[in-house]
């Protein structure tokens, strides 16, 4: 399954995305799911493979924290911080155009 993260500048790990948060494209790629169906579960997996030292963006990303955004296929989904994914609809004006790490630099 497809999936994409946003990395929250606004939050500061501290609540679940919210309409004007500044976002930025972190890291996109697949993960094997045995169940689409089972939405929450992938995206305890995507926290997991993370939050890993061995996570494929880390160089480009930190770790996925609260306040961050999991696209999922099609649904869009922020984990907030008593560990509930929260669905949501990031406004397309709120992602910037830019990597995680130029993002930082911009801001």
């Amino acid at each position: 399954m497809r999936y994409r993260l946003l990395v929250n500048l606004d939050s500061h790990f501290d609540r679940g995305y919210r309409l004007g948060d500044t976002l930025a494209p972190g890291y996109s790629g697949a993960i094997d799911c045995e169940d689409p169906s089972q939405v929450e579960s992938i995206l305890w997996r995507i926290f997991d493979r993370h939050n890993r030292d061995d996570r494929p963006d880390g160089l480009d990303a930190p770790s996925f924290s609260i306040g961050y955004v999991a696209v999922v296929g099609e649904s869009a989904f922020t984990l907030d911080r008593d560990g509930q994914w929260i669905p949501c609809r990031p406004d397309g004006a709120d992602i910037l155009h830019l990597p995680y790490k130029e993002a930082i630099e911009y801001r």
